[in-house]
This record gives C-alpha cells, structure tokens and sequence, in this order.
C-alpha cells in the first residue's frame, strides 16, 4: 500500500512499493512460473521516497571526454547551479529548475574542443567526428551474416562491402585467405567475390580472425572485423521438436522477426547447421538453439478463460504457425507436400476456411457474428493441434491485465541529464506502474505486477510470468531516451509501440489519450516495432513510453506525482475506450 506523499502534488518525488516478505513476479497471489521464481528469489524492499536533487556546481555527465561519433552533431548534457546560464560553444543550452541542462552542438570533420561555460565555471571535452573521407567508416558482408555464419554447398557467392577513403588500397584477410576489395564507381566503396571452396560431406571449415588493411598516400589502416565463416558441406540433416513458441529471424544478429510468424510448441523443425546458441533451418532462417527438443512436448490445456476450440488433425505429423489479428486468427500448415487435413469446430460461430497449397495449407478463423479476437493458444498433440481461441468482452471490471515495470536491479535503464545520481528511468517506471496498479484495481481489474522492487527481472523472465497466466492485456511501461548524437531538447512526447496486429488498436486507444492534459507535444504516435516481452504473447500487449528523461524540462516534469497520476488515468481511460464495444 502507498502512503501519501509528504512533498505535496506538484514536488519531484519517486517512491518505491513493495515489502520484504513479497516476492517481484506477478503479485496479487498469482503463480509465477517455478523457474522465474527461484532465479529472483525474495525481494527485499521497502518503500521510500527520494526528491529529484538540486544541482550545486557544473559538471558534463554526457558525452565523455574523447568520445568518437559519425554524426554531424551531439548532445552535450550535464548538470549546473539552478539559475544559472549554461552556454555550450556559445549555444544557449535548455536549463531546468533544478539545474538540469543540454544543448547540441554542431562537430566538424576530425577533433572537435566543446566548452561548457556555467557563471564563471568551465568544462572543457574533446569529441572525434570520424566521416568517410578520412577514416574507414564500415564493413558489411552480403549474402551472409556479421558472426558465425553457415554456408552449405561448393560455388556459393559471398559478397564483401567495406567503405573507405577515395584511392585506398583495401585487402580482407586472415592469415589464410587474402582478398583485394576493389573500388565501386563512387571510389570510396569497396568490394569482392569470394567463392566457398568443396568441402567432403559432413565437413566443416571454420575461418576467422578477419581484417581490413590498406591506406592512401602514406596513410594505413588495419581494421580488426568480429567475422568469422562457418563452411559447412551438405549432408547433415536432423528433426527437432519445438519446446517452446519461438520466433524465426534471419539475420545472426537476431534480425526482425517481426516479417515471419511465430512457430508454436510442439513443431517438428529440420535442422540443418547447429551454429553456437542457434540452428539454421531448411528453409534458411534461423532460431534460438535453446527451443529445441528431441521429443515433442506435451502443452498443457490452457485453463482460467472461456475458450472456443477447432481442432485440425491429418494422417501425419506438420508443422504450424499462428498469427492473429482481430479480426483472423491465420494458423500457416507446412508438411512438405499435399495432404489432407480435417478441421472440426466447437462453436456455431466459429467460421474456419482451409486454403490448400501445393506445399502447404493455411486455415483462416474468424468468428461469424463479427466478434473480435482477443487471443489464441496452440496445443500440439501427434498429428494434431488443437486451437484455443479467445474473444474480447466490453468493460475492464473482470479483467486480469499484467504490468511491467521495464527495466530493475542492476539495469537502470535510461538516465537523465545528471546521470546515475539522479532518479532513473527503472525508478519512474516502478511508480508509474503503482500509480496504474491503483487506478486499475479502483475499476476492478486484477492487476499482476512483474516487480514490485529494485529487483533485476530478465526479459525471459518477464515473458515467461506473463504468458503463464495467459493475462486479457499486458503492458510494460517505460520512459524514452534518444541517442547522444540526437537533440535531447527536442525529443518530447509519449510513444505508444506494439508488435502485433493484434495489438494495434489497443495502442491506438492509449496513444489518443496518454498526454492529454500534460504537455503540447499534441498526440502520441503508435508504432510496430519488434518486441521482445510483447512479441512472445498471444494477446494484446502494448510498450508505454511516458516521455523522455534526456529532455532537463520533460524529465523533471515526469518525476512530479500529479504527472505519474495524470499519466496512470489516461492510461486507464485509454482501456476503456478500447472495450467500449461488447464483442462476446
């Protein structure tokens, strides 16, 4: 429970929830799932309240002393006495009434003094802007990826891009393999073909320890490279079983996965390459090694809703993807050729239409009457799935709705312009959500919270608590931040992200309505962007960004109370806007 705050509405205040005897995974007597729970243990936290500190004399905190960028400009960021004029290379920077301060600043080509002037104090930092006409400026490799990647087959292509400065002699080597990149038309992009040699089946060459070297007119370069090149002969092939929903990706790096559908538990997958922690597929996209298993696994029943069933069953096992909207839920069949499938339904209302390919089916679900999707869960059986489709129903009172509070423990995420000292972004968060938790519990939702302290709560960990309870909703609330070489006094305003389209109109609901009342940064744009703790659930899921801690104005204006309350209504009547219209 909260107690009042002893500063009154409008002073700067962040308060922490929670007691020792709770725990930081889904409160309000939900059970987390074992695993999660015993990796973060007992929370042991008290609430306090910390005032948003006054600054008292001048200090840079960003960006650090010698710091190298390629951009035509930075922010610099930093504290000064409140009240006192803050110039950054004779710019005027934007001061807050605490002292907070920013300005950006143009760089030229090459070194760059940036004084910072306070009253009668003065910091001065060197920045480096690095452009393509004097320094090598990147490296890309097309038709593989950055790290670790496979090749099967003799006389496959690898193409290799670097950038450099016009007339430069450009060699990638390894102590093995040489090759000369030659110039594009433009003279300052390089590249090469390199053809994989035979390999005898089964077998596999590993080259690494890539760089770049070369130079122009006396000047030399080496360029040490994170590249390393599996060779892999055709030949192996093996059958794995999903453990868990996973998410395809075709980059090493992670990539987006937001262009592929989901594969769900239980799905036979061919595995080709076992590279590290991930496998590379038949088709040529890759997914966390960690998802396989040997033998299918069992999911169990999903259990706490009302459920419409459609089973889809054939005389052997295929592979499944979902992906849901509000308006379809598209569950993709692969088997490698033609086959029969067989669909039953367990309602009236439930409309299920089976388009047959050459190679594979796709089963398009809706409902009837028009009711729209809230959710979906695929249980995998041998030579069988069973679909679970959930619909949304008007009102918040009944509904369970998931809160995290981003970040926690050791990740602080983003800071403001006093850096660590000052109240960070995992702090906002936690009161954010407090205040949220309230205004929701008032309008009889039962809220569960993924940390109720200063805990560290991974993003596997939060995902994997959430979809336990297979939640109506699921928000993670957050406060934004831009990168240093944008313009921190112009980044204002909430952001609205979610991942799928079955989320869309959530987001758009609470966007309309998140700053109203707050600032003039006028309505809060929705974007799709791929998610990690919202990609991995099968109902709607929405990231809040309340507004922007690198602005010195907007984060002391989200660190008073009146805001965190404002912003915490808003969010609810975004909610119920959203369920305005029964549609069970």
């Amino acid at each position: 429970m909260m107690m009042d705050n002893p500063l009154g509405a409008r002073d700067s205040i962040v308060s922490y929830y929670g007691s020792a005897s709770k725990k930081p995974v889904l409160s309000a007597g939900a059970k987390p799932l074992a695993g999660a729970d015993a990796a973060m243990g007992n929370a042991e936290t008290t609430q306090t309240s910390v005032r948003v500190p006054a600054a008292t004399s001048l200090s840079v905190t960003s960006p650090k002393n010698g710091t190298a960028v390629r951009a035509a400009g930075i922010s610099v960021a930093g504290t000064a006495s409140p009240g006192t004029d803050v110039t950054v290379n004779g710019i005027s920077a934007v001061t807050s009434e605490k002292g907070l301060f920013a300005a950006y600043v143009p760089l030229e080509p090459g070194v760059n003094q940036i004084r910072v002037q306070a009253g009668t104090a003065v910091q001065t930092l060197r920045v480096t802007r690095n452009d393509a006409e004097r320094y090598i400026t990147g490296f890309a490799e097309e038709s593989c990826y950055p790290t670790g990647d496979v090749h099967r087959g003799a006389g496959e292509i690898i193409r290799f891009l670097a950038e450099a400065p016009s007339g430069s002699t450009v060699m990638l080597s390894n102590g093995t393999l040489s090759i000369p990149l030659y110039a594009s038309d433009d003279e300052t992009h390089y590249q090469a073909e390199w053809t994989v040699p035979a390999l005898p089946v089964g077998d596999k060459l590993s080259l690494e320890g890539f760089y770049l070297s070369g130079g122009r007119e006396g000047e030399t370069f080496t360029l040490p490279l994170d590249l390393t090149l599996n060779l892999y002969a055709a030949g192996y092939s093996e059958t794995f079983y999903l453990q868990e929903s996973t998410y395809l990706f075709d980059e090493s790096s992670g990539g987006s996965q937001m262009d592929h559908d989901p594969l769900q538990q239980g799905t036979p997958v061919t595995v080709v390459a076992l590279e590290g922690e991930r496998a590379l597929l038949e088709n040529g996209y890759w997914l966390n090694r960690s998802a396989l298993c040997e033998e299918q696994a069992q999911a169990a029943e999903p259990a706490g809703y009302s459920y419409e069933i459609i089973t889809v069953s054939s005389d052997r096992s295929f592979g499944y993807a979902g992906r849901c909207s509000e308006e379809f839920l598209e569950v993709a069949l692969s088997g490698g050729r033609a086959r029969r499938y067989e669909i039953e339904t367990g309602s009236a209302d439930l409309a299920a239409e089976l388009v047959q390919g050459a190679q594979n089916g796709r089963l398009m679900i809706r409902s009837a009457s028009g009711r729209r999707l809230a959710g979906y869960e695929i249980i995998a059986q041998e030579n069988r799935i069973t679909v679970y489709a959930r619909f949304q129903s008007a009102g918040l009172a009944g509904k369970t709705i998931v809160l995290d509070a981003g970040h926690g423990g050791e990740d602080s995420g983003a800071l403001c312009a006093g850096g660590a000292a000052w109240p960070t972004e995992s702090q906002l968060n936690l009161v954010l959500a407090g205040y949220l938790k309230a205004e929701l519990e008032n309008a009889g939702v039962q809220v569960l919270m993924l940390r109720e302290g200063d805990e560290t709560v991974t993003l596997a960990q939060r995902v994997e608590a959430a979809v336990a309870q297979a939640p109506d909703l699921f928000i993670s609330l957050h406060h934004n931040a831009t990168d240093q070489t944008s313009d921190f006094t112009k980044a204002t305003g909430g952001l609205m992200l979610y991942s799928s389209p079955l989320s869309e109109n959530l987001a758009h609901s609470l966007a309309d309505v998140l700053w109203e009342g707050i600032g003039d940064a006028g309505q809060v744009p929705a974007r799709r962007q791929s998610l990690y703790v919202c990609r991995q659930t099968r109902y709607p899921a929405v990231l809040v960004e309340a507004g922007y801690l690198c602005n010195p104005v907007e984060y002391e204006m989200l660190c008073r109370e009146d805001i965190a309350r404002k912003i915490a209504k808003n969010i609810v009547r975004g909610l119920e806007n959203y369920l305005v219209t029964d549609c069970s």
